[in-house]
């Protein structure tokens, strides 16, 4: 995986970043606990994540780790491979 350089758009700054939260964790563990893996997956890629520059105090959006298209394309293969193991279940089961 390629690893992005963050620089801060006011001082240029390459250096000294915090995560800024959000205060939005509840919500991301209840969906994680009632929904699962896919619903928590979804909610966390389309969550705003902000960092702070250490140097000028300048808060932004944080560049992107995983693209959005791999983590729908990861959630949709965990979607198949559910419903699969259900059809499977459920002809099993009838016998």
């Amino acid at each position: 995986m390629q690893s992005i350089s963050t620089i801060c758009p006011r001082c240029g700054s390459g250096e000294g970043f915090r995560r800024l939260h959000l205060g939005d964790r509840a919500t991301s563990f209840v969906m994680f606990f009632l929904g699962g893996i896919i619903p928590w997956l979804l909610y966390e890629s389309a969550r705003q994540h902000k960092i702070v520059c250490i140097s000028c105090g300048h808060a932004f959006d944080a560049p992107i780790q995983v693209s959005p298209s791999r983590l729908r394309f990861l959630a949709g293969i965990l979607i198949c491979v559910v419903i699969i193991a259900a059809v499977v279940l459920f002809f099993v089961l009838r016998r």
